[in-house]
């Protein structure tokens, strides 16, 4: 058994590592060079704009495969067409010198779907390889991993646009998906008789597509918190279109791709030092706050980062940010992540976190787009503290929300009786 758990984490740090290196450069290059083609920040906000539309319109799809089939397959399956469709649609264009915003549109249309799919495969697969007891810590540990790769990734991926061109960093990322999927192949999933029969019946018992997402609606209502939480982060969210914001600042600075990926590194690095500490903290100092707390705290000191560093707006000041901002989110995901493994039934993990996400995703392309205009219209220096001051006041609303006192209050009860 720890012989298997031993060849499980390392199958799978394996090929997720090599599969987020070849991610991060993907995602660098398609950025910047849609700012390449257009030229304005509304461009690229129309692109990100078309990812959160397929987020929303095939996340809830992608929670309900998710609870249908295995999710090891689901993993294997979605890098290996992950792989592939990066190769036709953007490297051989990108190679042949024929790119344009077309072949950009398109993949920003399906891919997404099939991160979704991974994504939410990946949560609900974790606690099928990994005792319950070490959740937090593997999380933790992952965020911290997955973000040291993405810092090289990012670092990478400027200086292969320099030397190399796009085609180079769409071929990686091809290869490092395929890859991915070998290794995830090679994972042995526990009580695999069991689960192959649960899947089976399951199938038998095939319920109607709206019918599991009112369950998963339902399951995620339970916790009125967390849902008042959740809506509270979805306006956010549509007012704060940050990592749209970050490119259009670099350019404005007369940054290059370079840059941008120097950014992106540094809020890795941040992101690094929080999974790090995570767990540390969750132990010493976290425990005394519960997952709602902790959300809504970081809306704050995150409102306070932006806020401070309109004062001091330069480029330097922009890399403080990015890894204070990479240090707060990362202890905070963690946290969140863990909630949901903890709390939400296994068998409907992928609905719930489905709905999650699409209430999460469903006002973003709107938001993209009118962010890209308001960047093309105002200065990155004015919009970055308005994003700061929504931060601000997501918190201040968050904590008079009724169901988010009576929720505090509980747990605040539940913390001295033990």
């Amino acid at each position: 058994m720890k012989n298997n758990l031993k060849r499980n984490i390392i199958l799978y740090f394996t090929g997720r590592g090599v599969s987020t290196f070849g991610d991060e450069l993907h995602k660098i290059a398609l950025a910047w060079l849609m700012l390449e083609l257009t030229g304005k920040a509304s461009g690229l906000g129309s692109v990100m704009g078309i990812q959160e539309f397929s987020l929303g319109i095939f996340g809830l799809v992608a929670g309900i495969i998710v609870d249908k089939f295995s999710r090891k397959r689901i993993i294997v399956v979605s890098d290996l067409i992950q792989g592939l469709v990066v190769f036709f649609l953007l490297f051989i264009p990108a190679y042949l010198g024929r790119i344009g915003t077309l072949n950009i549109y398109l993949i920003a249309f399906f891919y997404p779907f099939l991160l979704q799919l991974f994504f939410l495969a990946s949560i609900a697969f974790i606690p099928e390889i990994v005792p319950k007891e070490h959740l937090f810590s593997f999380n933790a540990f992952k965020t911290s991993f997955f973000t040291s790769i993405a810092f090289i990734g990012s670092g990478v991926a400027g200086l292969f646009i320099k030397m190399f061109g796009y085609s180079t960093c769409f071929f990686i990322d091809s290869m490092t998906s395929i890859f991915a999927a070998i290794c995830g192949a090679m994972i042995v999933v526990k009580g695999r008789s069991d689960t192959k029969k649960h899947y089976e019946k399951d199938k038998e018992n095939f319920k109607s597509y709206l019918s599991m997402l009112k369950e998963g609606f339902a399951e995620f209502r339970k916790n009125r918190a967390f849902f008042a939480v959740t809506l509270l982060s979805t306006i956010g969210d549509f007012l704060i279109p940050f990592f749209l914001w970050i490119p259009v600042a670099i350019r404005k600075w007369n940054g290059d791709a370079f840059t941008y990926g120097i950014t992106q590194s540094i809020m890795a690095v941040g992101m690094i030092i929080g999974g790090i500490a995570a767990n540390t903290l969750l132990k010493k100092f976290l425990r005394k706050f519960n997952n709602v707390q902790i959300n809504l705290g970081a809306k704050f000191i995150i409102g306070l980062i932006f806020l401070t560093t309109t004062i001091f707006f330069n480029i330097y000041s922009l890399m403080v940010m990015m890894f204070l901002f990479g240090l707060v989110t990362s202890i905070s995901k963690a946290s969140v992540q863990t909630y949901l493994q903890e709390t939400i039934e296994q068998g409907k993990m992928g609905r719930v976190t489905s709905v999650i996400s699409a209430t999460q995703t469903i006002s973003a392309p709107l938001s993209l787009f009118l962010g890209g205009v308001l960047l093309d219209i105002f200065s990155p220096r004015s919009m970055l503290a308005f994003y700061g001051v929504i931060f601000v006041i997501q918190m201040i609303v968050g904590f008079r929300i009724r169901a988010i006192r009576e929720y505090c209050k509980q747990k605040s009860l539940e913390g001295s009786e033990s």
